[in-house]
């Protein structure tokens, strides 16, 4: 497939409708829950702008023509809301920080003798539950990388979606999805072997 060139990508970006936006709005703000995003519009200029500086060679996925530009859009708003979570651990490092004291300093929450510490052995338990999740997931996403319609399934499944809010999403009509979630469940239990099925 080729990428999309300068004059593709701007008229493909003059070419969304208001409806177009709005759509990629709702998307947005389902995706940007746990992101450094506060304003789901802020998630979609990004995402619109992403495939633009791709291809000036500013980084980015660039978009190839043969994809579908508002699909190709919902997909960049997944992955930047995603880069944005995975980037956000100073949630993680700076929130134990709270303003205590009268005069406005800080001290470090932790220092509190009333915080409970779990023990080594489990954190080190659910460190290794995390990474064998983390392991799986990403078997599971290479496993469907190319196919489209079951990355909208797994996104969905993923934001607690229903069936009719993925089919909107994804401008799936009802068969296509039906065929979609019987693809992912096939391909799911031979990825994940023994996995029970729901």
């Amino acid at each position: 497939m080729d990428v999309a060139t300068v004059e593709e990508v701007v008229h493909a970006i003059q070419s969304l409708t208001e409806a177009d936006y709005d759509r990629l709005a709702e998307a947005a703000k389902i995706r940007m829950v746990g992101s450094a995003y506060t304003d789901p519009r802020d998630l979609v200029n990004d995402a619109v702008l992403t495939p633009y500086r791709a291809v000036l060679g500013q980084g980015g996925r660039r978009w190839k023509p043969e994809v579908d530009f508002i699909k190709y859009l919902f997909m960049t708003i997944k992955g930047l809301a995603s880069d944005s979570r995975r980037s956000a651990e100073h949630r993680l490092t700076d929130s134990h920080r709270q303003l205590v004291r009268e005069d406005g300093g800080e001290r470090d929450f932790f220092e509190s003798p009333d915080v409970a510490t779990p023990s080594v052995e489990r954190s080190a338990l659910e460190e290794e539950r995390h990474a064998e999740r983390r392991r799986i997931v990403a078997k599971v996403q290479a496993a469907f990388a190319i196919d489209e319609q079951i990355q909208w399934i797994m996104m969905g499944i993923e934001e607690g979606m229903s069936a009719e809010e993925i089919q909107e999403l994804s401008s799936m009509t009802r068969t296509e999805y039906e065929t979609a979630h019987r693809r992912w469940r096939r391909g799911l239990a031979k990825v994940v072997p023994g996995r029970r099925q729901s």
